[in-house]
């Protein structure tokens, strides 16, 4: 028999028919019959149920109970004492002053524009209108004013192939 079923069938090898017969039947009638119940009488029958597992609710079982877990690890490993040396992380240093600072004066401040990438070669170049700058070098990398007609939305650079689209919509792979 499969795991999956439906939600709304019960496993009926899960149920227990005695209890969902007593609780269908036999727990109206004390509720019937208010005469004999008397405080005494009722703390009895609900320590009776709890003692015999009577005090549950629902009467349809609808997956079955967890079995009961096997020990995983053996009790003689919490017997042997553990020597546990704390490894200190050394802490991170943080520089108060900047190393450098990017100056663009044509970098475009717009949320849907991409015009930084950083390269697997640890080339970080930067769309700047229609000029790709070199952060690592510092230095004008290449210019693009032979390809595109308006300036540089997104830019990309995988390996050694760099490619561009300007606003125009045009697509240029350089080498």
């Amino acid at each position: 028999m499969t795991d999956l079923l439906d939600r709304f069938i019960p496993n009926r090898s899960a149920m227990d028919f005695d209890y969902a017969h007593y609780m269908l039947t036999e727990a109206k009638k004390g509720k019937e019959n208010p005469v004999d119940s008397s405080p005494a009488r009722e703390a009895y029958r609900k320590r009776l149920a709890e003692g015999c597992n009577m005090n549950r609710t629902r009467i349809l079982a609808f997956k079955n109970k967890p079995p009961t877990p096997v020990e995983a690890i053996p009790s003689d490993l919490f017997a042997a004492p553990v020597h546990q040396s704390k490894t200190v992380k050394a802490r991170r240093y943080i520089p108060q002053t900047s190393e450098r600072t990017l100056d663009a004066p044509d970098l475009v401040d717009d949320y849907y524009l991409n015009l930084l990438d950083w390269g697997s070669s640890n080339v970080l170049p930067i769309a700047l209108a229609n000029s790709l700058w070199d952060s690592t070098a510092n230095r004008l990398f290449r210019t693009l004013k032979a390809g595109h007609q308006s300036r540089v939305g997104a830019m990309d650079l995988n390996n050694h192939i760099m490619s561009t689209r300007g606003m125009d919509g045009q697509i240029i792979c350089y080498m």
